[in-house]
């Protein structure tokens, strides 16, 4: 699976778990802004997995690790 080598590669503890839940968190919240509901309370679960992402792979780069 390649969500689970990625996230397993960049250290994202229960990879197989966590792969599936962030892409479920991603489509059904990202489905609720597209359609306008609930948009402020859908928008937190996604400000925080940009979040991890950012913080989990760009940073690294940044850093030269």
């Amino acid at each position: 699976m390649l969500g689970t080598g990625r996230f397993t590669r960049i250290g994202i503890p229960a990879p197989e778990v966590m792969g599936p839940f962030v892409g479920t968190v991603e489509i059904i919240c990202g489905a609720l802004i597209l359609a306008g509901l609930l948009t402020r309370l859908a928008a937190i679960p996604l400000l925080i997995n940009i979040s991890v992402a950012i913080l989990s792979t760009k940073i690294p780069i940044l850093l030269g690790h």
